[in-house]
């Protein structure tokens, strides 16, 4: 008889449900241009796992890995990027006018510490510190400089969180020229 009414009591209980937002891949209550540009690709091309970049051991034969989102929170828009890794560093273009690109040292297999940025023909680096980070199961990346590094459209690229995207020529990927980012690469070496 006391489970009984420990039961019906439970019952009676307001119970409160949280929704889940689908799309909102970060989990911060919204679904942003960028995640709705991945789950359009998601629905299209299959669900993507992820960037299988290793930062520490990828090499130029692996394939890269493409994103798109914004790089500022209260400013600007979306950008496409591109990114590989070999020989412990790793290699990122965004698709602005002109492309930047921006270069990390691997401190493990996800994460890498920035070292410069520069414009397309990348002949003259700036050098920064700061971030760059897989992250949310590899399905984001975040380009997180210590200060501001430049501005774009007339907003301060302050963080980039760029929603995973493969590079397979099929969507917004397709924007990222992978030739840029082997000539950001020889202009390191």
């Amino acid at each position: 008889m006391t489970r009984l009414l420990i039961l019906l009591a439970l019952l009676c209980l307001p119970i409160r449900t949280v929704a889940q937002c689908l799309g909102d891949g970060d989990n911060d209550g919204a679904v942003s241009v960028a995640e709705l540009v991945g789950a359009v690709a998601n629905a299209l091309n299959g669900c993507a796992t992820g960037c299988r970049l290793n930062f520490q051991t990828s090499t130029f034969d692996d394939p890269g890995c493409g994103f798109i989102g914004p790089f500022n929170t209260t400013c600007g828009f979306d950008l496409v990027g591109g990114m590989v890794a070999e020989d412990g560093y790793v290699y990122i273009v965004l698709d602005t006018n002109p492309r930047i690109g921006f270069i990390g040292e691997a401190t493990s297999p996800t994460t890498a510490t920035l070292l410069e940025w520069s414009f397309a023909p990348y002949t003259n680096p700036h050098f920064i510190g700061g971030s760059l980070r897989l992250e949310n199961g590899r399905r984001t990346v975040v380009i997180d400089p210590d200060t501001p590094t430049v501005t774009i459209g007339g907003c301060h690229f302050d963080t980039y969180r760029g929603a995973y995207l493969p590079l397979d020529g099929s969507g917004a990927a397709a924007a990222v020229d992978i030739t840029a980012l082997r000539a950001l690469a020889a202009e390191r070496r």
